[in-house]
């Protein structure tokens, strides 16, 4: 019998080998042979004589911290973003900077205790966000600055590697191509955070950030993403206002595959 939605299971008077739920009720073995995890797992519980179980297990080793992986769901590609380390309270959060808008992605959470890593658990995200934003790629800080108050970019260029040879025998010059290929453009906005605040001191977090010269992520809300390096940054304070308003302005240029 397949049940959808469970929030919760209590067992009550009975003694119990294993519980293995899954998504896919019209695909699991029935034969006595007991199965693994699986990619549409939800809750793998052994209870190898003990009251441990579950999806973050490793046999009664201290977890040190949550790898974190993830896929686009409609490509098999898996992609290693790091592990992250548990809070004083036993949680753990991770923010992920490089991701589309308009994209449902997978993400694979495993626990790890030194060199030894858990089984995972899998969980899916639909991406969805209304304006632009320039983030942090390293995933070595959780920067991430909204800009979408007043923004304006430029024309986007597409540059091409081109060499012209004039110094020819022949009618015409020769023209060849390289492999470069890259964007490249300038965008303004006003300094106005996530919070409809304004201050001089997130105007210097900004600032800093565009010059810090590590690789960012340019995300857009109609699903473009870039890893980008910024250059060439200046501001200009609105005089005579009662907040210390200022707008930005920095330069862009694609340098290498976003996904």
């Amino acid at each position: 019998m397949g049940v959808s939605n469970i929030n919760y299971i209590e067992l009550k008077n009975c003694i119990v080998d294993e519980i293995h739920l899954r998504e896919n009720v019209y695909n699991i073995n029935l034969s006595s042979d007991k199965e693994d995890w699986q990619i549409d797992t939800f809750l793998l519980a052994k209870f190898q004589n003990n009251l441990e179980a579950g999806n973050i297990s490793l046999g009664g080793l201290p977890i040190d911290g949550f790898r974190v992986r993830r896929r686009r769901i409609d490509t098999t590609k898996l992609q290693d973003l790091g592990v992250t380390s548990l809070s004083q309270e036993g949680k753990f959060y991770f923010i992920d900077t490089g991701v589309k808008s308009g994209v449902t992605y997978e993400y694979q959470v495993s626990p790890v205790s030194g060199n030894i890593e858990g089984q995972p658990f899998l969980i899916q995200i639909a991406i969805d966000f209304d304006y632009w934003w320039i983030s942090d790629a390293t995933y070595t800080t959780n920067e991430s600055y909204p800009l979408f108050a007043n923004i304006e970019v430029s024309d986007i260029t597409i540059n091409k590697q081109r060499h012209v040879y004039d110094d020819t025998f022949n009618k015409y010059p020769i023209v060849s191509y390289g492999n470069q290929k890259y964007k490249s453009g300038t965008i303004t906005a006003l300094l106005i955070d996530s919070f409809m605040e304004v201050s001089i001191n997130y105007r210097q977090k900004v600032i800093d950030f565009i010059n810090n010269g590590k690789p960012k992520y340019l995300r857009t809300n109609e699903g473009d993403i870039w890893l980008v390096d910024t250059h060439t940054c200046s501001y200009k304070p609105f005089i005579n206002l009662v907040e210390p308003l200022s707008s930005v302005t920095f330069s862009f240029m694609e340098v290498g595959d976003a996904e």
